[in-house]
């Protein structure tokens, strides 16, 4: 288990995040599985492809740095999916991810979405688990 950080915050995508927003979803999925193009769609436009339609994106950071992101990519009337969620190697194991999620499904709730889901984007993905979760049971 990695070290817990200093302070990690969680925020929303704010102008010049997209750089990090791929590097972040490049390290992981390249570490773990292959770049297909609806993964390159989504990172080097995450504007059209996320935000625009009515998605989110968060950011964990720590001293500045941004080590962990996590999407809601909108995918019916009130409908979301958590997407794009990676953590940097070196801050994995510290509970980021878990903030990031929580951060994403709480986010949610206001909205009254009917459900987060979490699977994978892609034929290559195959996480470790899927799970299926209502916004208000989390």
């Amino acid at each position: 288990m990695a070290p817990a950080p200093k302070q990690v915050t969680i925020r929303e995508f704010e102008p010049g995040d997209e750089t990090a927003f791929r590097e972040l979803n490049e390290e992981w999925i390249t570490r773990y599985f292959r770049m297909e193009a609806k993964d390159e769609e989504a990172l080097y436009d995450p504007h059209s492809h996320i935000l625009r339609p009515g998605g989110r994106i968060f950011f964990a950071v720590v001293d500045g740095v941004c080590v962990g992101c996590c999407a809601l990519v909108r995918c019916g009337d009130g409908d979301f999916e958590v997407a794009k969620m990676a953590v940097t190697a070196a801050c994995q194991g510290s509970g980021i991810g878990r903030k990031l999620l929580t951060a994403a499904i709480e986010s949610a709730r206001p909205r009254e979405s009917a459900v987060c889901t979490w699977k994978p984007i892609t034929s290559s993905h195959r996480p470790s688990g899927c799970m299926n979760r209502s916004a208000s049971g989390m």
